[in-house]
């Protein structure tokens, strides 16, 4: 967990500043949604049944994102 917590620090540095180039004070889901890929994809290994069945650690991390509810804005 504490070789994580970098990461964790740089990928919400990584959000505020997609937020911030947008021209917003905030962050919305959408912006998180775009950089798990690019923290996610590096760290996970499948295991060789779902490779030989062809499944890639990109369409796995994009599935669970597609999955991951959204919650709603306020305001």
């Amino acid at each position: 967990f504490r070789a994580a917590l970098p990461r964790l620090r740089d990928a919400g540095a990584l959000v505020a500043v997609l937020a911030f180039l947008a021209g917003r004070s905030f962050v919305l889901p959408d912006d998180v949604q775009a950089v798990v890929p690019a923290v996610l994809t590096h760290r996970l290994r499948l295991d060789l049944d779902r490779e030989l069945r062809g499944a890639t650690v990109d369409a796995v991390v994009a599935d669970v994102v597609a999955a991951t509810p959204v919650p709603p804005t306020v305001g």
